[in-house]
Order: structure tokens, then C-alpha cells, then sequence
């Protein structure tokens, strides 16, 4: 009977202690912790207005490629709301070598659509609405931070072929774009373009570019550098 009262008496002095330091562990955590400070900063990065000068590739077809050359103009209502009033690119066909090889063996090749001719384009002109919801800052090489932003937009305008004259057509994508400083970026455009045939109806065409991109006027956080005449008045 002693050894059990003992014993039980031991336990629950076990048990208290333990009980104790852990109270003791965690007020001491709560009294030298400190708090998690999560920041978001206004971005740095944005235009007014501005023109991109744009250079890329339109891969047609097996039997038509294309280079792209080309001009945009965008207006910026907000941060992430823009329209780009005109995007115009003029195309530089190249015919591939399996159109060379048909052509040399005498093989006439009949398309679905474009009334059986291989056509291709040969400018195109859009107007779209970009939206930007997504601002980031990137560490470049471990050295410099580079910042950029992600958009998607979504319009309309129209496309002339070489043969077969102009469509309709919609477009939608994505730009990645990079600022190298206040006033200028370099921005990555992959669209699809969608325009509508007789005879095929809806047919894809996809156009990669790249755009250096500058802005019009003064950017946004910046204060005009008054002239010495202008200081002197």
C-alpha cells in the first residue's frame, strides 16, 4: 500500500513538472518570437502610352512560312486595363522545301480551303483589350532584379491573304513583358489568330513575336527635367 502511494505520488509529481515546462517552453516562444512581416509594394513599372515595335514568325503551313514585321500603339486606362488600338504586321512569305520539291516534280497540291489554293497572308491589323493582372520582380543572374508583368488580351480585326483577299478574324494570347528601365521594355507576344473560311470555317494561324516597347511622353513617376532657360525664368 506505501510503495503505491509512492508511486502514484511520484507520477503526478512527474507529470506537473512536465506539465510546467511546457507552459514555461511556449511563453518563452511567444515572448522572443517575432512576427512574419509580409509586404506588398506598389509596382515601379508602367506606361501611359506606347508604341512596340514588333519582329517575329507565322508559321502557316508545311508549305508556308512566314516572317513578321509590324507596328502596335497602346493606351492604358489603369495599371491593369489597356487597349491596344492597332497592332499591324506585314508578312514576309518564305516557301519551304517541300513546296520547292512538289513544284520541281510537277505535283499539283489542291487546298481544303482558300478555293484549293496554298495561300498565305500577307498583312494583318488588330485591335485588342489587354488585361495585366499579374506584376512581378525577377532575379536576374543572381544579380539584377528585373521587373515584368503578364497580360492576356483579346480582340478582333482582319487578315489579307495573297490570292484569296481579306477575312475576318479573332485573336487572343499572352505577353510576357520585361522592363529594361522606366520608359522601355522588351515584350514576348504568342497570339492566335482565328479567321473564318467558305469552306473550312474557323482555321487557326499563331504568330510569335518579339517587341521592344518605349513610352510616349514622360513615364508614370517621373517629373519633367525643366530646360536652364525654364529655370532661369
Amino acid at each position: 500500500m506505501f510503495w503505491r502511494r509512492v508511486l502514484a505520488s511520484t507520477g503526478l509529481g512527474l507529470y506537473i513538472c512536465m506539465c510546467s515546462l511546457a507552459q514555461a517552453e511556449t511563453e518563452s516562444k511567444n515572448l522572443y518570437s517575432v512576427p512574419q512581416l509580409v509586404a506588398i509594394e506598389d509596382r515601379s513599372y508602367y506606361f501611359d502610352h506606347g508604341v512596340t515595335l514588333n519582329l517575329g514568325m507565322l508559321p502557316v503551313d508545311a508549305f508556308n512560312k512566314g516572317v513578321i514585321a509590324g507596328l502596335s500603339y497602346n493606351y492604358y486606362f489603369s495599371e491593369f486595363l489597356a487597349w491596344e488600338i492597332l497592332n499591324f504586321n506585314n508578312n514576309f512569305n518564305i516557301v519551304t522545301d517541300l513546296k520547292k520539291d512538289f513544284d520541281t516534280l510537277n505535283i499539283n497540291i489542291e487546298n481544303t480551303a482558300f478555293g484549293g489554293k496554298l495561300d498565305f497572308p500577307d498583312f494583318y491589323a488588330t485591335t485588342s483589350l489587354i488585361y495585366t493582372p499579374v506584376y512581378n520582380k525577377n532575379l536576374f543572374f543572381n544579380s539584377t532584379v528585373v521587373h515584368g508583368e503578364m497580360s492576356f488580351l483579346f480582340g478582333g480585326g482582319m487578315v489579307k491573304f495573297n490570292a484569296t483577299g481579306t477575312k475576318p478574324m479573332i485573336s487572343a494570347g499572352v505577353i510576357l513583358r520585361y522592363f529594361l528601365s522606366k520608359g522601355t521594355s522588351f515584350a514576348l507576344d504568342v497570339r492566335e489568330h482565328i479567321f473564318f473560311d467558305e469552306a473550312t470555317g474557323a482555321n487557326g494561324m499563331l504568330a510569335i513575336t518579339g517587341g521592344f516597347s518605349f513610352q510616349l511622353g514622360t513615364p508614370k513617376g517621373e517629373t519633367p527635367v525643366a530646360s536652364e532657360e525654364e529655370e532661369e525664368e
